[in-house]
């Protein structure tokens, strides 16, 4: 694809294929007469570092807006992360000048939110072997701020496709598949001490063989409500520790998150938030449902998703070993009606096989 200029009457923002005949892009679909907001980069009028241009808004999270790009040296379309946390930063003159404006009452702090920002994306860009990173391969300083440049992956979020399945659940089998090579890349990512802090069926990317990809990775300031910065919510994924001062982001945030996900996967609905838990617990799964489940991979998402940290599991490599070797304790002591470890009991089989959930925090209604 030949790429020398920007010409916003030729190339579409978002596929950044030719547009044919208008404004619509016959490839995408996309409407490139979209209104942008005067405080983003408007589509098809920069080349950033003299190789990337910038294309269509994607979304503005806590602490960056997300725009496709391309890139001119690997012709290829990329996705271009431009740390404006909200609340604090913006732009004044977009036409001439496109240096970001910073707020008074926080010019003494931006430097190190923007430098928490760059740390971030610098070790994310060494993780890149990872099976659930998207590759990020260049972040540079320009404008006033900065931007992590990363590969563009075709994909569905989690979310979307749930809903376009039967009763809106998958398997077990299924979800294991799926699952456990993100589990894998976040027990890595928080031993290079990275909490992603915003897991949601949103942020998981189903790609075309059937992988799962994370996005949505923001700084640690941005992943509490008592941040300066807004925070995004996640119904039924925001662990208790995020709205409440009183206890601290920490691995287990992730586990939270990721078991809701797996719930939300399996039972087709998403948990209750971890506000209205802590005040009434009415976390369950339908009789009719929790038949289908293993009772290891309920006991799991028990742990894992325990409303108060210090109560979850609290790693992912415990939280793997318990979905990975629960099926071979399960099948060891299959012979038990009632099973109990360290005094809690997990299930009770009734008359007509349902499994009755009791007081671990999963409950069959």
């Amino acid at each position: 694809m030949e790429f020398s200029n920007i010409d916003n009457e030729s190339y579409c923002s978002k596929c950044f294929e030719k547009l044919s005949n208008g404004i619509i892009c016959k490839n995408c679909g996309y409407d490139n007469d979209t209104q942008v907001d005067s405080i983003y980069i408007q589509p098809m009028t920069i080349i950033l570092n003299d190789r990337y241009a910038v294309g269509a808004m994607i979304e503005h999270e806590s602490d960056a807006v997300t725009y496709f790009g391309y890139d001119l040296h690997l012709d290829k379309i990329i996705t271009i992360r431009e740390f404006l946390p909200k609340g604090i930063a913006n732009r004044l003159d977009i036409i001439n000048n496109l240096d970001i404006h910073i707020r008074n009452r926080y010019k003494s702090s931006f430097d190190e939110l923007k430098n928490s920002f760059i740390n971030l994306w610098k070790t994310i860009m060494k993780m890149d072997m990872l099976s659930a990173i998207i590759p990020t391969y260049d972040v540079f300083e320009c404008n006033g701020t900065v931007y992590a440049v990363s590969e563009y992956v075709e994909s569905v979020s989690l979310r979307e496709y749930l809903i376009r399945q039967d009763d809106g659940i998958i398997s077990w089998d299924t979800a294991r598949y799926m699952f456990m090579p993100v589990l894998t890349t976040l027990e890595s990512l928080h031993s290079n001490g990275i909490i992603h802090g915003g897991i949601c069926p949103d942020n998981l990317l189903l790609c075309r063989d059937g992988k799962i990809k994370l996005k949505g990775f923001c700084i640690l300031e941005a992943s509490t409500m008592s941040s300066k910065l807004e925070f995004n919510v996640n119904e039924g994924y925001t662990a208790i520790e995020q709205y409440d001062n009183n206890h601290k982001v920490c691995p287990a945030t992730d586990i939270y998150a990721f078991s809701a996900c797996i719930y939300r996967a399996l039972v087709g609905h998403n948990p209750p938030n971890a506000k209205s838990r802590a005040i009434h617990d009415n976390l369950i799964i339908p009789n009719n449902i929790a038949e289908k489940i293993p009772t290891y991979v309920i006991k799991a998402l028990g742990g894992g998703m325990k409303i108060y940290p210090q109560d979850r599991t609290m790693s992912f490599e415990s939280f793997r070993e318990q979905l990975l070797y629960g099926e071979e304790f399960e099948r060891e002591n299959s012979y038990l009606n009632d099973c109990e470890i360290n005094s809690t009991r997990l299930f009770t089989k009734t008359n007509n096989n349902h499994m009755n959930r009791t007081n671990i925090g999963l409950k069959s209604a």
